[in-house]
């Protein structure tokens, strides 16, 4: 039997990022202080979760809210809340991260976080 491609809605795409940000939250209570120990793996690792956002932002940005069956409308505005608060929480969180990164290690390594950096101004959740 032959596999059909679906269409993803916004509600699909609202669970999918949930789930990213599930990860992302593992990833900061459990394998952050590991990682710190190496910096450049902490710095590749941010940068590789940044990338991700990154094409969650863009598929976001593609997504039809006209499609959204009315009584679907308060759960997605409820979790489009939800997702937006944690969001702000997670960049703030890796702000932090590479700001201090940036005070502690030298100008080969500055041009990295500058990178890093870059990828999270990049792009932003658009939500109306």
């Amino acid at each position: 039997m032959q596999e059909k491609d679906m269409i993803l809605t916004l509600k699909d795409w609202i669970k999918s990022f949930w789930e990213l940000q599930e990860d992302d939250i593992r990833f900061f209570l459990e394998d952050f202080k590991e990682l710190m120990r190496d910096p450049k793996a902490l710095l590749d690792e941010l940068k590789f979760r940044m990338k991700r956002r990154r094409a969650f932002y863009n598929i976001f940005k593609h997504l039809s809210w006209r499609d959204l069956p009315v009584k679907e409308l308060d759960w997605v505005q409820q979790k489009m809340d939800e997702l937006l608060a944690r969001e702000s929480l997670i960049t703030e969180t890796v702000n932090k991260i590479l700001n201090i990164m940036s005070e502690v290690f030298f100008d080969d390594e500055l041009e990295e976080i500058k990178k890093a950096k870059k990828i999270l101004e990049e792009d932003r959740i658009i939500y109306h």
